[in-house]
């Protein structure tokens, strides 16, 4: 019988193919094969989380060019829960990512409740 590993978040970290963070620290990505593990941190202003949304956009669309399906697995564990401007801004500009059948979003928060929000 053939070992197999055990498949983490420390695994992914560890063995990442690419790793970027932003200039700020608000978040720091890794990805392996077709997994982006993002941990994001902090409030997110408006132009913020454009330009950020965008940076996670443009991995997703260089994944999916060989993977027929790509997680996401988000660790919102050191982000301030947000205002009700960016809730917006994340409804009206990237609620399109809940439709995607190719993209599977995991979002990792201690809190159940902040997960909610």
């Amino acid at each position: 019988m053939k070992e197999t590993k055990k498949l983490d978040i420390r695994y992914v970290m560890e063995n990442a193919d690419f790793h970027d963070v932003s200039a700020d620290h608000k978040w720091a990505l890794w990805v392996w094969k077709n997994i982006v593990f993002i941990k994001v941190a902090g409030f997110w202003s408006i132009e913020e989380s454009h330009i950020y949304m965008n940076r996670f956009w443009a991995i997703f669309l260089r994944l999916k060019q060989n993977w027929r399906k790509v997680y996401f697995l988000i660790d919102t564990n050191y982000m301030e829960i947000q205002t009700e401007s960016f809730r917006r801004y994340m409804k009206e500009h990237w609620a399109h990512l809940a439709d995607q059948d190719d993209l599977l979003i995991c979002i990792i928060d201690k809190q159940s409740i902040k997960r909610l929000i």
